[in-house]
């Protein structure tokens, strides 16, 4: 981090990764370095995600993995170059898987949410995450999500409905408080918000999508994730960093408030909104939030972080690009079977959050074409009746856009 910002203590956990098993492949899964394209088909439409892999990736040894949503009209390509992670992924070794979408709309809507109309992007981002996994060493406990405005809205929700593989979240300029939360466990939050966001409202209100306040998003996960302290310090002139520890499973909640900060990504390649001159080291603190929290170990007694030590930038190792992280080790089995076996099991729940088109009987469905249009149409009329006060065109052009 630049010397000169002097940041609060930032959280750290029992699971740091110095301190995680990591898992070692056998047989090795070699990729070369740079950014590579996935391509596949789900429920009948082709999709796509791009694939970063950093330099001193080992093809024997568990890596982090990054998953970028993208925020709306953007496709991963501008997204990645927009946020200028890469190269502090690098810096700390890990992957980056950066999603896409149809119409440039990943799917989440009020309260982080699923649109039933819209394509299931939480299947979408668990297929990735398979095809990944099978060309690569990952680390099932350090799989997270980094994301920018739809894309943190997106965030949120794959901390609700996929808490079984996302160990922790960033998200900036989007934070929200899923209704309902299906997280099986407490989710380590960290937060980037500007007070002068014009797009995504920090006291609230704006866009039928958003009226929630940015505090009362923090104050809801705080509360899921029975944190009982509370450290407030300021970091800049313009920048407040709000710590909430004392959390079950040391799963901390972060918020770092930009006090006329616009919507924005802070420290980007390039600016949208004018944000505030002295902008927080973004990505040097997801990866650093992220270094610290894995996800719990299968069994692993609940435990609450007040035994935990808190640890400032200048105690958080800078590793190398051709370092991995090292310590005890175990196979990939031994880690928890790795990730399709997690990710198999999800889709075989029957409670998914979005309605596939392949959810139906195609006889059955052909049968009660008719009835199925009816009751379809009544549903959709009422769900936009509901959240919406516009058109379902306007409601892809408008409410649900951000840039």
């Amino acid at each position: 981090l630049d010397s000169s910002l002097k940041l609060a203590p930032m959280p750290g956990a029992v699971a740091s990764s110095n301190m995680v098993p990591t898992p070692q492949c056998h047989p090795a899964k070699p990729l070369s370095a740079g950014t590579h394209e996935l391509r596949f088909e789900l429920e009948g439409c082709n999709r796509r995600a791009l694939l970063y892999v950093p330099p001193g990736y080992n093809p024997g040894t568990g890596v982090p993995l990054i998953v970028v949503p993208p925020a709306f009209g953007w496709t991963a390509e501008v997204n990645i170059q927009h946020i200028n992670l890469l190269q502090y992924a690098s810096k700390w070794n890990m992957v980056v898987a950066a999603l896409d979408a149809p119409g440039r709309a990943i799917n989440v809507a009020f309260d982080a949410r699923a649109n039933p109309f819209r394509q299931n992007d939480v299947a979408y981002t668990s297929k990735v995450l398979s095809e990944v996994d099978q060309i690569m060493c990952l680390d099932a406990r350090r799989i997270f999500c980094a994301g920018f405005s739809r894309g943190a809205r997106f965030c949120s929700r794959l901390a609700s409905e996929r808490s079984d593989i996302f160990a922790a979240v960033a998200a900036v300029s989007g934070l929200r408080f899923p209704r309902p939360n299906n997280a099986t466990r407490p989710v380590p939050i960290l937060a980037f918000h500007g007070t002068g966001d014009k797009v995504n409202p920090f006291e609230g209100g704006g866009p039928k999508y958003w009226m929630t306040s940015v505090p009362d998003a923090v104050s809801a996960w705080v509360n899921f994730n029975g944190c009982k302290e509370k450290s407030k310090q300021s970091v800049a002139p313009n920048q407040v960093m709000h710590v909430y520890s004392g959390c079950w499973e040391h799963a901390h909640v972060v918020l770092l408030e930009v006090q006329g900060g616009g919507h924005e990504w802070p420290d980007s390649s390039y600016k949208l909104s004018g944000y505030a001159p002295q902008a927080p080291k973004a990505n040097e603190l997801i990866l650093q939030f992220f270094n610290a929290h894995s996800l719990p170990l299968s069994g692993a007694p609940a435990a609450n972080s007040s035994s935990a030590r808190s640890f400032s930038a200048s105690d958080v190792p800078q590793p190398q690009a051709a370092e991995q992280t090292t310590g005890a080790t175990q196979t990939a089995t031994d880690a928890g079977s790795g990730l399709n076996m997690v990710i198999r099991q999800w889709e075989h729940h029957q409670w998914a959050p979005t309605l596939s088109p392949k959810t139906f009987n195609h006889a059955s469905a052909l049968a009660g074409a008719a009835v199925m249009f009816v009751v379809g149409a009544m549903v959709y009329k009422a769900w936009q009746r509901n959240q919406r006060t516009t058109s379902r065109a306007t409601l892809l052009k408008h409410t649900e856009a951000e840039v």
